[in-house]
C-alpha cells in the first residue's frame, strides 16, 4: 500500500475539515489509539492542519495508562483502529471515567462497530479545501508522553516549528 503527497494533502484537509465540522478547533485534542500505518500518517496531518493537538497512545500501552493519557490530555475525540476497540468498548462499558469526556468516538480503518463514527465517512463527506486558517510556527502541533521511568509520564509539547525542525534534521542526516 501507498500513498502520493497529493494523496496523503487531501486526505489530511479532508480530515482537518471533518474534525473541524465536528467542533474540534484550535488547541482542542484528539487522541489517536492505532497501529502505525497510512491512516495513522493521514490522521497526524489532518489534526495538524486542523490546528488541533495530536496525542499518540502508544499501542501496547495498557487500561491504566489509557486512562491516564485520556484524563490527563482531555482529548475532544478518540480516534481508534478495530484491534484496539475491544480495550475501549470494554472501558466504557465498565463506566470508566475518564472516556466519559471524550465527545466522540472515531473508528480508524476497515470494519464497523455500532454506534462508532467512522472516520473514512467523514472524511468522504469532507470538503477537500484547506482551511483557511493556517498553523502558526508556535501553535502545539502534539503532546508526546514521556516514558514515566521517574514517575508518571509527562506531556510533552510539540510545535509545528519543532515538528518542521526534526523533518529537516532527519532529511539531512540522510542526506
Amino acid at each position: 500500500t501507498h500513498l502520493t503527497y497529493g494523496e496523503l494533502d487531501e486526505r489530511a484537509t479532508r480530515l482537518a475539515n471533518a474534525l473541524h465540522a465536528h467542533g474540534v478547533g484550535p488547541g482542542d485534542r484528539v487522541a489517536v489509539f492505532m497501529e502505525n500505518n497510512l491512516d495513522y500518517i493521514v490522521t497526524y496531518h489532518g489534526v495538524g492542519r486542523s490546528r488541533a493537538i495530536f496525542v499518540p497512545i502508544v499501542t501496547q500501552s495498557k487500561l491504566p495508562e489509557i486512562e491516564y493519557f485520556i484524563s490527563h490530555s482531555e482529548p475532544s475525540i478518540l480516534i481508534v483502529d478495530g484491534e484496539r476497540w475491544d480495550v475501549v468498548a470494554d472501558a466504557i462499558a465498565n463506566g470508566n471515567p475518564a472516556f466519559a469526556t471524550l465527545r466522540e468516538i472515531w473508528l480508524a480503518g476497515e470494519g464497523d462497530r455500532a454506534g462508532l463514527t467512522l472516520m473514512a465517512t467523514v472524511m468522504a463527506v469532507a470538503s477537500s479545501t484547506p482551511p483557511a486558517a493556517r498553523p502558526q510556527a508556535q501553535d502545539p502541533v502534539a503532546f508526546m508522553y514521556t516514558s514515566g521511568s521517574t514517575g508518571r509520564p509527562k506531556a510533552v509539547i510539540h510545535s509545528h516549528y519543532t515538528a518542521v525542525a526534526q523533518a529537516e534534521a532527519v532529511c539531512s542526516r540522510m542526506g
